[in-house]
């Protein structure tokens, strides 16, 4: 635990200085050596910080019984959309905030509903379009490799 934190403020030290240097380089007008140290260190913090994310995760399974990440829940906006998003702490209640009420009525609009059905209808049209291509390219393919 404490050689990963370790391992990332070196990390993150080694990402100043890259950075400083290319600012340097950049101002004196000159080639930077060996610039592909700053895609290794990135592509290292990267790997700690989901090293961290899964270590936090197995903890959490283990003492709570579930991830810790916060629930994705699905909410209508103001046209009546769909979306999704990660539920997170407010210092204001749902119920009180107003730009929140206006934003997420709890029921859509009657004038909204038959554009939304259009809307899904035009979905379904495009999903089908792609299943419907990819169909044919893998047609193509049989027909030209009968071996496949």
């Amino acid at each position: 635990n404490e050689v990963i934190i370790v391992f990332r403020f070196v990390l993150l030290k080694e990402w100043n200085m890259l950075l400083t240097m290319t600012e340097f380089y950049e101002q004196e007008h000159d080639h930077m050596p060996s610039p592909e140290r700053l895609f290794k260190v990135e592509h290292s913090m990267e790997n700690i910080l989901e090293v961290i994310k899964e270590r936090n995760e197995a903890y959490n399974l283990l003492e709570k019984g579930d991830t810790g990440e916060a629930p994705v829940v699905t909410e209508r906006n103001f046209l009546g959309l769909e979306y999704k998003r990660r539920l997170r702490e407010h210092t204001i209640p749902k119920e009180q905030n107003r730009l929140h009420n206006l934003l997420h009525p709890e029921e859509c609009p009657r004038s909204t509903k038959r554009y939304i059905n259009l809307y899904k209808e035009k979905l379904r049209k495009e999903e089908s379009h792609h299943r419907k291509k990819a169909q044919r390219y893998k047609d193509k393919l049989i027909d030209r490799f009968p071996n496949l």
